[in-house]
């Protein structure tokens, strides 16, 4: 399915890319820029999606696993690693529209519960841009290729 090619190719790219821009940023209270990490959290999602149905559903209908292996792999990996950036920040949402402005605070799930994927993603955030950019360009450049 060529669409799921292109969406895994630019998935996997922008997602590398969006953690290399945000690589030791602490979430901002501007609100404008509260739609960056919004976008990042969707992203993230879209992300670990993508990879998983091009798993399941190969490009070229051949060898289901192994031929978009590498791609669909650092996909989820750099979906998750978007969305534990956008869930493990420490954050405070101000609503301000309404007469007296009201503070949600953001859960602490993530640093309750530090199990070991969240653990690698944290130690390794950089390295994982890095490999979802080089996955998204080789899988652009050789889509017919075994293990890319």
């Amino acid at each position: 399915m060529l669409q799921l090619y292109f969406l895994s190719v630019f998935c996997d790219t922008a997602a590398g890319i969006m953690i290399l821009r945000g690589f030791g940023e602490k979430k901002s209270t501007d609100r404008a820029l509260q739609h960056i990490d919004t976008y990042r959290f969707v992203l993230g999602i879209l992300t670990v999606l993508t990879g998983l149905l091009v798993l399941i559903n190969p490009i070229d209908g051949t060898t289901p696993i192994l031929g978009d292996l590498f791609p669909a792999l650092a996909g989820v990996l750099s979906g998750l690693t978007l969305i534990y950036e956008y869930l493990g920040k420490d954050s405070t949402f101000t609503f301000s529209d309404a007469e007296s402005p009201v503070s949600v605070p953001d859960s602490d799930f993530f640093r309750k519960n530090n199990n070991m994927i969240v653990l690698v993603l944290r130690a390794n955030q950089r390295t994982i841009g890095y490999i979802s950019i080089i996955a998204g360009i080789l899988h652009f450049l050789l889509p017919s290729f075994m293990f890319i």
